[in-house]
């Protein structure tokens, strides 16, 4: 940028800059009177969540149109500028404005980049509320930026999970690459992009999301169906007003290569693109256990007349998780052994396989018809097709003295499938001022149909069609014999595969949702609202065409929450709402497999408060109370009958601070304290806490600006802890506590080119998560160049 500077004050007697908020930030609703040009801007910096420096009084006797409507900080900027004598260009990652005599300097950090502590201030696409910011929401949410996922080499759900602090993952992601997020004590399965709702498909990729936002706690009336826990909705990269070209090159312990192009910028006339794609082909950080990927997408955006948007996604990926770790079953023993079997190795047959396909295709409108009434509105379509070769878990053998003495393998099956899923979101939202009261009505409707797909196969006995093959043959190994387990080797029984998959279940949400946003007296707000859930789920017998359970019902579910501002940047909130969730179709172990069971209400109760620092940090606190119909095996097991009975309590608090907390510090960390517990049932789990759930969880990641070198150079360090659990429901044996150490460092030569080093589970901990020994230490590299 020197020679720019030099050749820009040959022109201009003098040049100040701008951060990359006004060159990349989101549209904002601006509202400016006509007034001195020194308050506009100064107001605009306070909307945009920059800082201002500098010589001000320079500005002084100049005056700044009434700029008001929904744009972006750039846009805002220079109509404030216009007839001020001052102009503005735009140069990578600064804004420039030239002037006479030497102006100003606004300084400020892009939202949820590395200088902004990773602090995300605007929720994006937040269901029925739209966007809005998260300080003012009245619900706990946390937000990973693009920057921190590419920084901490985040690349799929378990990168996600372990920088949140309020989520639990019962599965490490090597193991089946599915979101395995648990928050408030219940798995948190549903996923959406750009609010829309697209199933719990396990294709979800990283590499064209800006944002992860992840809700806790229910959602029925933001989202409709199937949030109990809470949902994960990812914001995709959008176009950028100037090109964006990035390479990011990565690797992994034992030999995975990563390589991932990210491009886009404006088409002139028309709006903007970005397409990224990436390719992954090597062996993870556990032996023998590979991981192939490859993906694409592309975004567009076109803007036919101002304040109107329609943003289109199509992408495509597929995903090969050759010999995936495998776990340990508990049949024969009823607790965990104390050893924990090394998760550098992999515990299972050579050659079993788990395989996905995926394309999506997005949709979306956005349209401030006029200052007091807006649309948006989106549409998605995802469809799946995955094939795997599985084997049961690794049985633990007792001898005649109730020791351990050996692992049994009791199976081996072959499966294909896939998902169908459309979902859609449209919103009307009308602004009323009556006096004092200010009133923000929204009426909408969103929904979705979701349709799995069973493969077919033929049965060598007898030729007849088969949702599956299977090789029973019982192998017996020496206890912790992991190399006897890998050279069993896998049958061939994808042979026996039709190729046809048929539909076999459908489950479809659909809702019709009204609420209002009411501030008055300048620090209350309402928010207020009823929906009404319409739920239909379907269950067919993949051979015989037979429906053998289904049920068509719907619920009113309401919420409200009332907000008070105790300043600008502290606000406490109080939450109720409720959720209708779906019965679960029963697999086919139990008893009464292929029933459906019924859908039921959950409610919630949440307080909470929230505070942005003066170095602009995140800090949040909630306490929570959630209520929900429980599903059980009437033998403990998955061979006897699932039903409902009873209800599951959780409750607890949540806690987290994110962003800049320091000069040069950064800090994301957090924990959550959960009590759960059975009740209304005459079972003797009645009282007991809720299996494999630790009571206290925490994360801590964070950065130090080195102060003493001249270039970038960033120390991180970090960490994850989960406090003990019970194993089983009658609460008679715990698993122990397990914790990981995570050391790394980032260096910034320039602008354009980032080299990375992270080390997780420094230490090589070796714990039981659930029925999964703990993820083994792994080294990771990553480096980005811009071009």
């Amino acid at each position: 940028m020197s020679s720019l500077r030099l050749c820009f004050r040959a022109v201009a007697a003098a040049v100040f800059f701008l951060a990359v908020t006004f060159a990349h930030a989101a549209p904002l609703d601006i509202d400016l009177p006509a007034q001195a040009l020194t308050t506009s801007i100064q107001q605009l910096s306070l909307q945009s969540g920059l800082s201002i420096g500098g010589d001000a009084s320079l500005l002084e006797g100049r005056t700044a149109p009434a700029v008001k409507g929904n744009m972006e900080p750039a846009d805002a900027l220079r109509q404030l500028l216009q007839g001020s004598g001052l102009s503005v260009s735009f140069e990578g990652n600064q804004a420039i404005i030239g002037s006479p005599t030497p102006v100003l300097v606004i300084k400020g950090a892009r939202d949820g980049s590395a200088e902004a502590g990773y602090a995300v201030k605007e929720v994006k696409n937040f269901g029925f509320w739209g966007d809005r910011p998260q300080k003012d929401m009245p619900y706990t949410t946390f937000i990973l930026s693009e920057e921190l996922m590419e920084n901490t080499m985040a690349v799929d759900p378990e990168g996600v999970s372990r920088l949140n602090p309020f989520t639990f993952t019962r599965i490490a992601n090597f193991y089946f690459n599915q979101s395995y997020m648990n928050t408030r004590g219940y798995d948190n399965g549903a996923i959406y992009i750009e609010g829309i709702r697209v199933s719990n498909l396990s294709g979800n990729w990283h590499e064209d999301k800006s944002n992860v936002e992840i809700k806790t706690g229910a959602s029925g009336f933001l989202y409709g169906m199937g949030g109990t826990g809470g949902i994960i909705n990812y914001s995709l990269k959008r176009p950028t007003r100037e090109y964006t070209n990035k390479v990011n090159l990565m690797g992994r312990s034992l030999g995975t290569g990563y390589v991932h192009a990210d491009v886009g910028g404006p088409i002139p006339f028309v709006g903007g693109f970005r397409l990224n794609v990436a390719y992954q082909d090597g062996e993870t950080n556990v032996e023998d256990v590979e991981d192939r990927k490859k993906f694409v997408s592309s975004t567009f955006d076109f803007r036919p007349i101002n304040d109107l948007t329609f943003l289109t996604n199509i992408s495509y990926g597929e995903r090969k998780m050759s010999n995936y770790q495998g776990g340990f079953g508990t049949t024969t023993l009823g607790w965990m052994p104390k050893h924990v079997p090394s998760g550098r190795h992999m515990w299972g047959p050579d050659g079993r396989y788990r395989e996905w396909e995926t394309w999506n295709a997005l949709q979306g409108m956005d349209w401030k018809v006029t200052d007091w009434f807006s649309l948006r509105a989106g549409y998605n379509y995802k469809r799946e097709e995955t094939e795997s070769l599985n084997a049961g878990d690794l049985n633990f053998l007792l001898d005649g003295n109730g020791n351990l003495s050996g692992m049994r393998l009791n199976s081996r099956t072959a499966g294909a499938g896939g998902r169908e899923a459309h979902g859609y979101g449209i919103y009307a939202t009308f602004k009323v001022d009556t006096f004092a009261v200010k009133n923000t009505f929204t009426l909408g409707s969103n929904g979705y149909s979701d349709t799995v797909k069973t493969g077919l196969f033929i049965n060598p006995a007898n030729g007849t069609l088969t949702t599956g093959a299977s090789d029973n043959t019982v192998f017996l190994y020496d206890l912790w014999d992991w190399r006897s387990v890998r050279n069993t080797r896998m049958p061939d029984l994808m042979q026996y595969f039709t190729g046809r998959r048929v539909k076999t279940g459908k489950q479809e949400n659909y809702n019709f949702l009204f609420g209002d946003e009411i501030t008055f007296m300048e620090r209350f707000t309402i928010f207020a609202g009823i929906n009404r859930s319409k739920v239909k789920t379907e269950n067919i017998n993949a051979t015989t065409r037979a429906v053998s359970g289904e049920y068509d019902e719907f619920a009113w579910t309401p919420t409200f929450s009332l907000l008070y501002k105790l300043q600008p940047q502290t606000t406490v909130y109080a939450t109720y709402i409720e959720a209708l969730d779906p019965g679960q179709t029963v697999g086919a172990t139990y008893a009464n497999a292929g029933e459906v069971l019924m859908p039921y209400r959950s409610e919630q109760y949440e307080t909470g408060v929230k505070h942005e620092t003066s170095h602009g940090a995140l800090l949040s606190l909630a306490l929570f109370h959630l209520d929900k119909a429980s599903q059980y095996s009437t033998t403990g097991n998955i061979y006897g009958t699932l039903v409902q009975d009873g209800h599951t309590v959780s409750r607890g608090v949540e806690a987290s601070a994110q962003g800049r907390v320091l000069e040069g510090l950064t800090l994301m960390s957090g924990f959550t304290y959960l009590d759960t517990e059975i009740t209304k049932t005459q079972r003797p789990t009645k009282g007991k806490e809720m299996a494999q759930l630790p009571r206290f969880m925490g994360k801590l990641y964070a950065e130090w600006d080195v102060p003493f070198v001249k270039k970038g150079l960033v120390l991180i360090g970090g960490g994850s802890y989960n406090g003990k659990s019970w194993l089983d429901n009658m609460n008679t044996e715990r698993l122990s506590h397990n914790y990981a150490v995570d050391l790394g460092a980032r260096y910034k030569p320039d602008a354009d080119t980032t080299f990375r080093l992270m080390v997780t589970n420094v230490t090589n901990e070796a714990r039981w998560i659930t029925f999964y020994p703990q993820a083994p230490r792994a080294l990771m590299m990553s480096a980005s160049f811009g071009f």
